[in-house]
């Protein structure tokens, strides 16, 4: 019973670490800003894109959520998936995957998103442990 214990208290989430795995999908694809975003949201976009490049990527996904506030964007869920898939949070950019492809049905990437969404559903999930 003790190493139950132990084992529930030691699982802790890879948040903020990149997998030592390679990601589902492999390296980093970042979506770009379009001309037709509010410049407020522009500049939160950016920030993200600059936190993310510099493996801060907790900072990167709230700066784009606070794009997201100020105009809902298609390319800010992608790239918050896009974050989540390679700090190993599948459920999460799962959900910002299909937020992305629900805001942009015609995405000339849609195809491969979709692949992705089904082959991040079916991957085995990554445990880290950490103690005695």
């Amino acid at each position: 019973m003790r190493a139950l214990g132990v084992l529930l208290l030691a699982v802790t989430p890879a948040a903020a670490q990149p997998s030592p795995l390679a990601p589902i999908g492999g390296p980093a694809v970042r979506k770009g800003v379009h001309d037709k975003y509010p410049t407020e949201a522009i500049s939160k976009f950016v920030d993200g894109i600059i936190a993310d490049k510099a493996g801060a990527y907790g900072e990167a996904i709230r700066a784009y959520e606070d794009a997201i506030k100020i105009s809902e964007l298609a390319n800010a869920y992608y790239n918050i998936a896009d974050v989540e898939r390679r700090i190993d949070q599948p459920k999460r950019a799962i959900k910002a995957y299909k937020k992305y492809l629900e805001l942009a049905p015609g995405a000339p990437d849609k195809a491969a998103v979709e692949k992705l969404i089904r082959d991040l559903e079916a991957a085995p999930q990554l445990v880290t442990f950490d103690g005695e």
